[in-house]
């Protein structure tokens, strides 16, 4: 293999581990010495050579090898929230929509489309496609951080239409409130960004309801 293909392999596998989702535009920004023809060509070699595997156009892994004696498959949420939500301790999105309203169990709805709010964003709203999903991505209202992160996402579900907030929803948002950590003054402190509507819910099932201890 040529040195500076093993050069490269050297170096991805000191930063990222395997399967573990690898962008073109990361390694362009860490390694700077390399143009992006070089790096496509690069890459181009290493998964002819079976060292990487392309996911997707400029989304690469080091495989590792299943039980089966078969490379493992990366998936779709792992490539999704390296991109969007969060990085090595960097958080920088959540999911937002029935994705969210699930995993709080205030639905049963399994979303075929997953929403995300994220601070890589731009555009208010946008709707992408990866490989076959679609992916709706939303511009945060503020910079998304690993500190504030549950606030937001609290005031994004007080902020969802056709919830009915019975004792059992409560219940379940008294719990993400509990196990998160979330206080009160973080979640009135980021409330101005979202709608008045938001608050407005959080006031009408209590705020007492959610924060007591």
């Amino acid at each position: 293999m040529k040195e500076n293909l093993v050069k490269l392999i050297d170096r991805l596998v000191k930063r990222y581990r395997y399967d573990e989702p690898i962008f073109t535009e990361e390694i362009l920004d860490v390694w700077k010495e390399y143009s992006r023809v070089r790096v496509a060509q690069l890459l181009k070699e290493l998964t002819e050579n079976g060292v990487m595997i392309k996911y997707m156009k400029g989304v690469y892994y080091l495989p590792t090898m299943t039980a089966l004696g078969r490379p493992y498959r990366l998936g779709l949420r792992q490539v999704v929230e390296k991109k969007y939500i969060r990085s090595e301790g960097d958080v920088y999105g959540y999911y937002s929509g029935l994705s969210l309203l699930n995993s709080l169990g205030l639905t049963t709805q399994v979303p075929n489309t997953l929403e995300i709010v994220t601070t890589k964003e731009t555009t208010r709203v946008r709707e992408i496609t990866i490989r076959n999903s679609t992916l709706i991505l939303r511009k945060a209202r503020t910079i998304v951080t690993k500190d504030n992160v549950y606030a937001l996402a609290l005031l994004e579900v007080m902020n969802e239409n056709g919830i009915e907030f019975g004792k059992e929803e409560i219940e379940a948002i008294r719990e993400f409130v509990k196990l998160r950590g979330i206080k009160q003054n973080d979640v009135f402190t980021y409330a101005s960004a979202f709608p008045g509507k938001a608050i407005k819910n959080l006031l009408n099932i209590g705020v007492q309801n959610v924060f007591a201890q």
